[in-house]
Formats: C-alpha cells, structure tokens, sequence
C-alpha cells in the first residue's frame, strides 16, 4: 500500500476539527441544570430512561432526535410541565424536580408561539410581567427593551395577526425574556417557517443567546439546525442520550451507528478486520478492497466492525490516486444538488457508497452513471461505530 499523503493533499479533510463558533465571552464551567437519573413513564411506557446531563451556565445546549425519542418529555420537566417518574432536576444546584412552572426561574418559546390574538404585541410582551405584578413604569421600560432586543421597535401596538410569521415568532422571543430567566427552553420553534427564514431566524437567535449569556435548551429533530446553533448536542434515541458532546465532535467522529446516520449523511459499511499493524489496523469490506483505521479503535479479539463514512469526505478521481485507501468503483447513478453532485457508487460488484463531490461547472457535468472512478479515503475519516 502506497504511503499517505500530507493531510493538506484531502480536500475536505480537516484532522484538526474547526472549533465551535467563539462567543463573546468564554463559556462557563459553572452547573446552571442537571438531571440526576431522570425517568419518565407514561404508564408502561418509557419515555425517558436515566438520563444524566449537566448544562452549563450560559450555554446553547440542542437535544436533538426523532419523534418520540423523548427530548420534549425532558425539556417538558424542565419546565415543571411534567413531574418526573424518578430521579432529580435541579436548577442552580436547587431540587426542582416537584416545583410548579411558574415557581421555576425558566421560560419557554413553544412551537406555535402561543401568542394571544386579542392583545397588542407590548401587551403580549408584558403579559408574564403582570402576572409578577411588575409595576407599571418597570413593565413599559422592560418591554420596550425587549421590543428592541428583537429588532421590534415601533411594533408595540400592532395585533398578532398584523405581523410576519418572522415577527410573531420575535414577539414570542420576547416575551419569554422579558422576564429574565436563568434558563429558556425552546421547543422546534422555526417548525412554522420557511426554510429561508428559519435559516435567517437561527442566526439571529444563536447571536441573541450569545448577547444575553441565558442558558438555551433547544429541542429539535433538524440535525442541520442543532449543528448550525448549538455549544453541544446531545443525541436521543429511544429516551436515553446516545452521545453528548460538541457539534463538530458528534459530526466527525460519531459513537454509534446511530448517531452517524442521524446527524447527516453517513456510509455504514461492514467490515472484517483482518490484522493490527503497530498504529493501524485492515479491515475487508469485500475481496480485493481494504481500508487502513487506527488501530487505536479497535478493540482486542474483535472480528467484525461497522465503519462510518461521510460522504464528502470520499474523494473521487478518474486515475487510480497514490493514496491509502483507494480503490475503483462504478457510478451508479448522479443527482445534480445545486453546489455539490451525489454519486451512488458500487464497489466490487455489491458495495454500494454515497459520495458528495463539488459541482464546478455551471455548463459540464464532470460525472455520468457508467462512469469508472477510483475512491480514496482518509484515514482519520474512517470511524469505527460498532465492533464484535
């Protein structure tokens, strides 16, 4: 096998991950929330199973999941809105586990807004004010910086139906604020947008968290929005979290098979592994095509392994590279996706991968189905998610 190149040679690679957007200042280590082996039945049913988790003060925190993989039953206990079957939820190191919503120090933006119809947008603001029986002179300054806060001024005496779904969607934002909770909890609340505003909202609302220094809990299934937004994610499957951790960390080097196929795009191959060779390690996918890994992932006396891939990460030439890792295949099939090009490929007669390839020509398509190419793949970008 011919030696490795440098690791500036693999477009697309990046072995030093890309860290997490800086804040404006650094993240505490301090515990604003923790849940201590929380449970949640529903008769016979789990719905969350023993979850540990500490949040930190501060941070942007995504739970992200399918439906029904319990993320919002564990940000509904965090709002008081369900008690949970065991364990402990404490908020600033206070149990809370049994404390009413409205004696917790925390606020919710809901899927639907929940806006009042009938009440101007400054009376939608000041609504959680009154019910603490802010005065009046207090209320009017405070919802007038809220209003600003969300690029809102002079909207105040407008009604709900008078607004943007953008704008109903900032109003909700503020008036979860304006209370000034320790932590916000925030449910799918872009659900009802379009995808260019729900892109431009996610800025403006991961730029607002980081302004104002709040705890976020962001409950979503879009795993393209938790890694455009989140300090860390943790992943959800079937009430337990599969992995914790930041979003460039859960994206590149996955732990389960789960979470590489659910966060993006993701090759699962079945291998064999052959032998350990000091820092590396062959595994088999089919006859005559092998990949080096790290030796370090592999376990002793396991036999059998399932390899993730991201498909950007395979690159694709039309001459057999001087690089590990490389081997032919047949293009299958192409689908043009605007910037990049999907390549369904098939090696050694049965092995089927998914590529992404930059689309550099507005007028020439570099690749057909029929077409012959060769595949290589970094080391470093072969990540062992199961073994046996």
């Amino acid at each position: 096998m011919s030696e490795p190149l440098s690791q500036l040679e693999w477009p697309f690679h990046s072995p030093t991950r890309p860290p997490v957007p800086a804040s404006s200042a650094p993240l505490s280590l301090e515990t604003m929330v923790e849940l201590r082996g929380v449970t949640k039945r529903f008769g016979t049913a789990t719905a969350v199973d023993a979850v540990d988790l500490q949040i930190r003060k501060g941070e942007f925190i995504t739970l992200l999941g399918p439906s029904g993989c319990g993320k919002t039953t564990i940000l509904r206990m965090l709002a008081g809105f369900e008690i949970p079957t065991s364990g402990q939820i404490l908020l600033e190191g206070q149990d809370v586990s049994g404390v009413p919503p409205y004696r917790r120090n925390v606020n919710q933006v809901f899927q639907s807004y929940a806006i009042f119809p009938h009440l101007s947008v400054a009376d939608n603001i000041a609504f959680g004010l009154k019910m603490r029986h802010v005065p009046r002179d207090e209320r009017e300054r405070r919802v007038n910086e809220a209003l600003d806060l969300v690029s809102l001024k002079g909207f105040g005496k407008r009604k709900p139906h008078e607004l943007s779904g953008g704008q109903r969607q900032r109003v909700a934002f503020a008036r979860a604020l304006v209370c000034q909770p320790k932590v916000l909890l925030l449910d799918e609340p872009f659900s009802a947008l379009d995808a260019k505003l729900r892109h431009a909202m996610q800025l403006e609302v991961k730029h607002l968290q980081r302004q104002l220094g709040i705890t976020f809990v962001f409950v979503t299934h879009d795993q393209e929005e938790a890694l455009i937004m989140s300090d860390r994610i943790a992943v959800i499957n079937h009430g337990k979290i599969d992995q914790l951790g930041e979003a460039t960390d859960i994206y590149h080097t996955p732990a389960s098979a789960f979470t590489a196929n659910f966060i993006g795009e993701a090759n699962l191959l079945s291998a064999d592994i052959v032998k350990k060779n000091g820092s590396s390690a062959q595994v088999r996918l089919a006859e005559d095509v092998e990949l080096t890994v790290r030796s370090s992932t592999i376990k002793e006396n396991s036999t059998q392994a399932l390899l993730s891939v991201r498909p950007e990460k395979i690159y694709i030439t039309r001459n057999k590279p001087m690089k590990e890792n490389a081997f032919k295949a047949v293009i299958e099939e192409e689908v043009f996706r605007g910037a990049m090009d999907e390549l369904r490929l098939k090696v050694a007669g049965k092995l089927e991968l998914m590529a992404m390839v930059a689309n550099e020509s507005a007028h020439e398509r570099a690749w057909h189905k029929g077409d012959i190419v060769y595949c290589a793949i970094h080391t470093d970008d072969v990540v062992v998610v199961e073994q046996r």
